[in-house]
């Protein structure tokens, strides 16, 4: 799938020290975690 340019909502599944994973249609995501202001806890929606 291709999410480039858009905005989705995904349900953060794990995160480690460097990145949180979220899962957005069985697809999963990593985000930096430098670019989110706080860790979400999974199951939260990003």
């Amino acid at each position: 799938m291709n999410f480039n340019g858009s905005i989705v909502t995904a349900q953060v599944t794990d995160h480690n020290d460097t990145e949180v994973f979220a899962q957005h249609d069985g697809v999963t995501l990593a985000i930096d975690r430098s670019e989110l202001a706080e860790l979400p806890e999974v199951g939260s929606d990003v």
